[in-house]
């Protein structure tokens, strides 16, 4: 792995990096566990003869290979939380609403993550500015809190 140090002699990582050893960690536990297993506790549909997962995550599909971990996506934070899920994650049933990360088993992981990438920046470029917020939310369509 490699890693600088700056002037602060705090570690700074190589691009990817960052998630290169996550991705590798639950890549290898995925390849270890029985697909069969993974489809019945996820709900995951898992086409034996091809190999392959495929699931929808916010109407986005996803495909990944067993064991190789073979992804149709390349962004390296979903295949992370992908294999988080097919490695631990068990099936519950639709409540009919999104749910924050921290009502998720496991979800405290990325909350954190979450409240840094999102909730923090949300703050920084909108400060009190709660029309401008409003209008920019109104173009996602989501459902008002």
């Amino acid at each position: 792995m490699a890693i600088r140090k700056d002037i602060t002699t705090q570690p700074v990582y190589e691009f990817g990096q960052a998630a290169g050893k996550p991705l590798e960690y639950y890549s290898e536990a995925f390849a270890s566990l029985d697909p069969a297993e993974i489809a019945e506790r996820t709900r995951v549909p898992y086409d034996a003869r091809r190999r392959r997962f495929t699931l929808t995550i916010m109407g986005a599909a996803h495909t990944v290979d067993w064991p190789g971990a073979g992804f149709g996506t390349t962004d390296p934070y979903t295949r992370i939380l992908i294999l988080r899920y097919l490695d631990e994650g068990r099936y519950i049933e639709p409540i009919g609403k999104y749910i924050a990360y921290n009502e998720l088993p496991w979800g405290n992981v990325y909350n954190t993550n979450f409240q840094g990438r999102v909730i923090m920046r949300f703050l920084r470029a909108f400060g009190n500015d709660l029309g401008a917020f409003k209008s920019i939310m109104e173009k996602t369509r989501g459902l008002k809190a």
